[in-house]
């Protein structure tokens, strides 16, 4: 698990400042502020987005989940039951039967982020090769 929240680190870590950079060279110097902001604007808002549509899988996922053992609760009383019978020894049958549920669901929607993730890097792939900007800023009393 630390070698996978290791490589996931690695990836973000040198995708974020990388597409800073690139973003940076596709735009007049005039306008670097501008660009900077909206590309960081997109993934926050990309991000946020991504964690809500993930979540509702997930929620949806263990409300099917449940009601395949014949229980009627939504996904976040799972969630509530399961965090509440943590802390303690006894786990009856009921819990287990919604642990199994958890654990499927939590799988599955790796799985969607990882499809997702792939698929980010196939379109990556697909993007134009351009060289960076080798010209200096002009100073900005000739912008």
């Amino acid at each position: 698990m630390m070698a996978c929240l290791a490589l996931v680190g690695l990836g973000i870590g040198l995708q974020l400042p990388t597409s800073t950079v690139a973003v940076q060279n596709a735009v007049p110097y005039r306008h670097v502020g501008v660009a900077t902001g909206v590309s960081a604007f997109c993934r926050s808002l990309g991000a946020a987005m991504g964690i809500a549509l993930l979540m509702a899988f997930l929620l949806g996922w263990l409300r099917a989940g449940a009601i395949t053992l014949g229980k009627t609760v939504n996904g976040a009383d799972i969630i509530n039951t399961l965090i509440g019978q943590a802390g303690t020894a006894s786990s009856g049958a009921d819990t287990t039967g919604l642990l199994q549920i958890a654990q499927q669901s939590f799988q599955d929607v790796y799985l969607l982020a990882a499809a997702i993730a792939t698929l980010s890097i196939v379109l990556t792939l697909l993007l134009k090769n351009e060289s960076l900007s080798e010209k200096a800023p002009v100073s900005a009393q000739d912008v």
